[in-house]
């Protein structure tokens, strides 16, 4: 024979699930984040708490999504340029948990930062990136806003992770893995991949002061075009 339990004990459990229910319809913002992030660990965990809320009657405090600043992946690459899209090419064909971190505000933006009347010395039948073709006839060569389009295109297509505006300024490796840091968020990785590729710091060689003051001197990270320059004789 199965007895019901005591009228006291089925109202501490009805008000323990009403409980539940108000805080969650309360915070349905939160839950909704969960989709954002897709992160089985975190649905695990959300899981195990719901469960013991409601099977021990307690109050159940859901997580605060926006203080969350690091997640674990099995890969991040610095820098989302031409090699650092190949390589999130092929991670995701393999369905790996990568993120690209870069200090830009979109694809293609270091092109854009480049003189105007900049062209690419290989023509279109060797620009391709994997799994993409460039999209111009044999011999032309593109320009800067060619190319720039092209990686956005290329970032659509592929659906590639990036989060942009996050220069790294500190990589370090602790307890197995790798912390990176930006200015505004930690990053955690099993393994770390740097393409952030060169001449990122402008140099000028030291016999520029032997040259006269009346002749104007600019490095090319600064040309834009004629118009910069003063009259010649």
């Amino acid at each position: 024979m199965i007895r019901r339990p005591p009228r006291s004990t089925r109202k501490e459990s009805s008000a323990a699930s009403m409980c539940i229910r108000d805080r969650i319809k309360n915070e349905s913002k939160s839950i909704s984040n969960i989709s954002k992030f897709k992160n089985k660990y975190l649905l695990e965990l959300i899981s195990k708490k719901l469960f013991s809320a409601f099977y021990n009657h307690k109050p159940f405090k859901l997580i605060n999504f926006a203080s969350i600043k690091r997640y674990m992946k099995d890969y991040i690459i610095i820098g989302a340029g031409q090699s650092g899209l190949a390589i999130a090419y092929h991670l995701n064909k393999k369905n790996a948990n990568y993120l690209i971190i870069d200090a830009n505000s979109e694809a293609g933006a270091p092109w854009l930062k480049r003189w105007d009347s900049l062209k690419l010395f290989t023509p279109s039948e060797f620009n391709s990136l994997p799994g993409m073709k460039f999209p111009y006839k044999k011999g032309h060569y593109a320009n800067k806003y060619e190319v720039a389009d092209y990686l956005k295109a290329y970032v659509f297509k592929f659906n590639i992770h990036i989060e942009f505006n996050h220069k790294i300024t500190s990589l370090k490796k602790e307890n197995g893995h790798f912390i990176l840091e930006s200015e505004s968020k930690k990053f955690e990785a099993k393994n770390v991949i740097i393409a952030t590729g060169p001449f990122h710091i402008p140099y000028t060689p030291p016999c520029h002061r032997k040259i006269s003051k009346n002749t104007l001197q600019m490095h090319s990270n600064y040309y834009k075009g004629v118009e910069q320059l003063q009259e010649g004789d």
